[in-house]
């Protein structure tokens, strides 16, 4: 069975902990999340 968001493409552009955790929900959901960073990355990853 297909998840509920199966074919919603969603853009990603935020940082910290909330935009990336919304995201995250998202693609469990089964949408497709595109994640766009600065070329120096999340700064989630260094928390």
């Amino acid at each position: 069975m297909a998840g509920p968001l199966k074919g919603v493409r969603v853009i990603e552009c935020s940082t910290v902990a909330l935009g990336p955790w919304a995201a995250q929900t998202l693609g469990d959901l089964e949408a497709d999340v595109i994640k766009v960073e600065s070329t120096t990355g999340d700064t989630t990853r260094y928390l």
